[in-house]
């Protein structure tokens, strides 16, 4: 299995420029902002979007070629698809839904509603359920629906756009957990767009960030997880991101302040700097010993966070830290008072820009 695909195009104000290149059976998970280009990109290589220049090979087949003139029609690509919002036909029932595919490929009324039979058991949909019309369906089981008819016609490229933006949070722990399950036993590559986090870092082998048309960033979770490049990716996992230069062990930051390092920087120049919330301390007052790193500032907001809370102190530089609601009441903070944040020069992780 391989995707190999440049696209470019101009859509309103969107103007996209995305390579992938994708081998082997991936879960590849878009994350991105709003408006960053994800949906558009998956629409392109559905066939959905004509491209303005690039090309797009499923498994050594061009799809899509501008220079050649190549351009392969939606309903013949490999491909499946599943919108946010469904678009199940409200005059098929369940069963003819998921069976629409087969039927436009070739196969008989009698096999094709057998196949889509075996596909609604598949991803768990109550029996009953298979003469009904779309609009009696619950969200999660219209999901079920939508997920057997892009699978049924087994394509080589799945496409899944927010799959389950729709669900309530109940209902969209359990159906993560399922989706995932169908995933692993999807016999093709899959890209999954998504704006929670939960979900990228659950389904995806492979992580890849636009913004604003752009693939800024690519890789396992785990390595966008510990080294972030771009301030979307790192608000998205919780990190405090700075860009700076570094001499020796010292790094001058490009929006104003200084953070100091344990040791001296293996690399000088332009390099990105990564601070946990967690290794944030908060004083009232200029704090005693030795830290390296202090900064004053005003306490901007206070966010929960499960069973700690966020606090975004205004300074140079910026900063969040994450402390016990204990800590919030014993040092009196409220969006306003001046606190001190302190950071051990242990705690500074650098990498290249």
């Amino acid at each position: 299995m391989s995707l190999h695909a440049r696209v470019e195009l101009v859509k309103g104000t969107l103007a996209l420029d995305a390579t992938l290149e994708v081998a082997g059976d991936q879960v590849v998970v878009l994350l991105g902002p709003n408006a960053a280009g994800k949906t558009t990109l998956l629409r392109a290589l559905a066939g959905l979007i004509p491209l303005a220049r690039g090309r797009v090979v499923l498994d050594g087949t061009t799809l899509e070629d501008v220079d050649q003139g190549v351009r392969v029609p939606t309903d013949q690509r490999p491909i499946g698809v599943v919108f946010q919002d469904y678009l199940l036909f409200p005059h098929l029932s369940v069963l003819d839904n998921v069976a629409f595919g087969l039927r436009t490929r070739g196969a008989g009324r009698r096999a094709a509603r057998e196949e889509a039979a075996r596909w609604l058991a598949r991803v768990d949909l109550a029996p009953g359920c298979a003469h009904e019309r779309p609009k009696a369906l619950s969200g999660g089981q219209a999901q079920r629906v939508a997920l057997a008819r892009a699978l049924a016609t087994r394509p080589r490229l799945l496409l899944l756009d927010e799959p389950l933006a729709a669900m309530d949070a109940g209902a969209r722990a359990e159906l993560r957990r399922e989706l995932a399950r169908h995933l692993a036993s999807f016999e093709g590559i899959c890209l999954v767009v998504t704006h929670d986090p939960v979900e990228a870092m659950t389904l995806a082998d492979q992580l890849v960030v636009l913004e604003g048309g752009r693939v800024v960033q690519r890789g396992a979770p785990g390595e966008l997880a510990s080294r972030p490049r771009s301030r979307y990716v790192a608000d998205l996992i919780g990190l405090n991101l700075y860009r700076g230069r570094a001499t020796g062990a010292r790094i001058d930051l490009r929006d104003g302040g200084r953070i100091v390092a344990a040791d001296r920087v293996p690399v000088e120049g332009d390099v990105y700097v990564v601070i946990p919330p967690r290794a944030v301390s908060l004083h009232r007052t200029h704090p005693e010993g030795s830290p390296r790193n202090v900064w004053s500032g005003t306490v901007a907001a206070l966010d929960v966070a499960g069973e700690r809370i966020r606090v975004h102190v205004a300074g140079v530089p910026p900063i969040v830290a994450e402390v016990t609601p204990a800590a919030v009441a014993a040092l009196h903070l409220v969006e306003g008072v001046p606190v001190h944040a302190s950071v051990k020069a242990t705690e500074v992780d650098v990498y290249p820009a």
